[in-house]
């Protein structure tokens, strides 16, 4: 199973088996990449270019222009996922992903995980979130 967190800076990628890391990858991109191009392609303030990436209206932009530059990020994302999983499926023999596991921060863009989806084969789950009681700290 492959754990996949997409955060605003960073990516990581984690390959385990029977909870026991196999492999792991950090990729040094992440959901600011998203917000980084729509400020430079479009000449838009981080707020705007922020609010464009997750989806909502900001300032007057093509549509088309937007959706190319967020696919070009999102084309950078999943080659940085083929290339990890290419390399695991080189180095260690035998072992095959059969799923994957995503956590996507809210800085991510809107439509990612739908891409990944379509673009690996695989089942994909978003974990469950932990219930309140486990946000809360317990007595030593």
């Amino acid at each position: 199973m492959a754990l996949l967190n997409i955060g605003a800076s960073v990516m990581n990628i984690n390959i385990v088996r029977g909870g026991i890391p196999l492999f792991t990858r950090d990729v040094s991109v992440g959901g600011n990449q998203y917000t980084d191009a729509l400020q430079k392609e479009l000449d838009l303030s981080f707020e705007d270019a922020e609010r464009l990436k997750l989806g909502e209206n900001a300032a007057e932009c093509h549509r088309r222009s937007k959706q190319q530059i967020l696919r070009s990020v999102s084309d950078i994302l999943t080659l940085e996922i083929q290339k990890t999983f290419d390399f695991f499926r080189a180095t260690a023999s035998g072992e095959n992903i059969q799923r994957i596991v995503w956590l996507a921060a809210r800085r991510a863009c809107r439509g990612l995980v739908d891409l990944l989806r379509e673009e690996f084969a695989m089942p994909w789950k978003k974990p469950k979130p932990f219930p309140e009681s486990a946000h809360q700290s317990q007595p030593a």
